[in-house]
């Protein structure tokens, strides 16, 4: 963005149709070197984590096809209906 507005700048001159045109592009030229600038820039540094300790949840599943009660840590997604003997 900024090469082609510094090319009307130079095209225009001090003579352009509209003057607000000009003010314009003195912003976007502007605009565009600022942005340039900060993305330059090394990136800031994150905040080191520290790891926290995660309790570990057992649930209770009762199997589908031969009624016996499994347990397994609680986590994301479907869960299962036959237990680990059935499946």
């Amino acid at each position: 963005m900024r090469s082609w507005a510094t090319r009307a700048l130079t095209v225009y001159g001090d003579a352009p149709a509209r003057p607000e045109e000009l003010v314009d592009l003195h912003k976007r030229v502007t605009f565009a070197s600022a942005k340039l600038e900060t993305s330059q820039r090394p990136p800031r540094p994150r905040p080191a984590h520290s790891p926290t300790a995660t309790v570990v949840e057992i649930e209770s599943l009762t199997c589908e096809s031969c009624g016996r009660t499994f347990e397994r840590p609680r986590q994301r997604g479907r869960k299962p209906k036959h237990g680990p003997d059935c499946a």
